[in-house]
């Protein structure tokens, strides 16, 4: 498995952070841009061992409700040639590393993991349903397990001092 490429558009990743990235040249890029991004340098992220295949996007939205974009790039013939398609879905930051995984040694296929039969959402995503039958039970109880490991990381990094 290659290493995963995260690609940060966020203009601001903390309001206390003083310092925005808003001069960087992903900031507030599309899927769309990202995906050039990334067909433009294929052989180059392939040279570091990065996959061009799958990559997550931590985007503004994501930053406020600790989600990502996980995007599989689609392929054409048994040749498997790049297309210049894509899929992407919006998916809990605590569940992408392990459906990325997934998808990136082909183990699952994005239809295991994303409501394609819903059609996109209006960011152009798929909504992420997880390996297991979809139920608004289990997704409450995940975002109310995310939301404890959240408030606790932050009550840590309050009694260290890194945050107010």
């Amino acid at each position: 498995m290659q290493d995963w490429p995260v690609f940060l558009t966020a203009p601001q990743a903390d309001a206390k952070v003083e310092n925005s990235y808003t001069n960087h040249p992903l900031t507030n890029k599309t899927v769309d841009e990202i995906n050039s991004v990334v067909r433009q340098n294929e052989n180059h992220l392939k040279d570091l061992d990065i996959s061009p295949s799958n990559w997550v996007i931590l985007d503004q939205p994501g930053l406020v409700d600790s989600t990502c974009i996980l995007v599989e790039q689609d392929f054409k013939g048994d040749n498997l040639e790049v297309e210049d398609k894509y899929r992407a879905m919006r998916i809990s930051c605590t569940e992408a590393w392990i459906i990325y995984a997934g998808l990136d040694v082909g183990n699952m296929g994005f239809e295991d993991v994303a409501d394609v039969d819903a059609g996109l959402l209006e960011d152009g995503t798929y909504r992420w349903v997880g390996p297991f039958e979809a139920s608004n039970e289990a997704l409450k109880k995940a975002e109310v397990e995310t939301e404890k490991k959240r408030q606790a990381a932050l009550e840590a990094a309050r009694d260290l001092g890194y945050i107010d």
